[in-house]
């Protein structure tokens, strides 16, 4: 009988970890080896770019009384072909109403060209008021 609990406890394990999803990460500001070496999309053979890596986060935070939603977004693309990629613009739709908005309140982005790293600098975003929702 202990035996038969014994097993079925470690086939649900292993069950368990072979149908976990294993997450993938990478660190902002620190592209690989193999995403510089990338000259092709094996997909898609003439994509002039590629999103490599795409993670996002919602959390929530009370402060001052308000209840915060904060949305974290991590993007890693990778431009094959820079004068026929016009994905460069990343938007980010928010509300802003009469009584109560959204705000953005940290944007961080960099560029890599080999070994040079450049950071975008705030005149580069754009705030555009689409319409009233």
């Amino acid at each position: 009988m202990i035996k038969t609990y014994f097993s079925l406890l470690i086939l649900i394990f292993s069950l368990q970890n072979s149908f976990s999803q294993i997450r993938k990460i990478a660190e902002f500001g620190k592209p690989t080896l193999n995403e510089f070496r990338l000259t092709s999309y094996e997909k898609d053979p003439g994509a002039a770019g590629v999103v490599l890596f795409e993670s996002g986060e919602n959390k929530i935070k009370l402060q001052d009384n308000r209840i915060l939603l904060i949305k974290e977004v991590h993007r890693k693309i990778k431009v094959i072909d820079a004068k026929n990629f016009n994905n460069a613009m990343v938007e980010i739709p928010y509300y802003k109403g009469k009584n109560s908005k959204e705000n953005i309140t940290f944007l961080k982005a960099i560029t890599h060209n080999d070994k040079l790293q450049t950071f975008i600098s705030k005149e580069n975003f754009f705030d555009i008021d689409v319409n009233e929702s």
